[in-house]
């Protein structure tokens, strides 16, 4: 598994997201962080051979999938 690791800043601003879905992604597991002997900690986007699991990708197919599930229904309405 390869890490590219960044600062909770960094994070921040390359997904424009707050410390709070920071601390989602880490506990949904979206994305890895280290602790550093200075205490501090570094976070990095989990990439291995198979896959690139970007946080910001799985939120767009989470909603997508969200408005399918709603047009489907629309459809359905005004086909009956």
């Amino acid at each position: 598994m390869i890490n590219n690791y960044m600062k909770a800043k960094e994070i921040l601003n390359k997904y424009k997201i707050t410390r709070n879905t920071l601390r989602n992604w880490v506990k949904g597991n979206l994305i890895t962080y280290t602790k550093t002997p200075s205490g501090r900690y570094i976070y990095g986007l989990k990439l291995d051979k198979y896959s690139i699991r970007d946080p910001k990708i799985t939120q767009f197919k989470d909603q997508i999938e969200k408005i399918k599930s709603i047009c489907d229904v629309i459809l359905n309405n005004e086909n009956t």
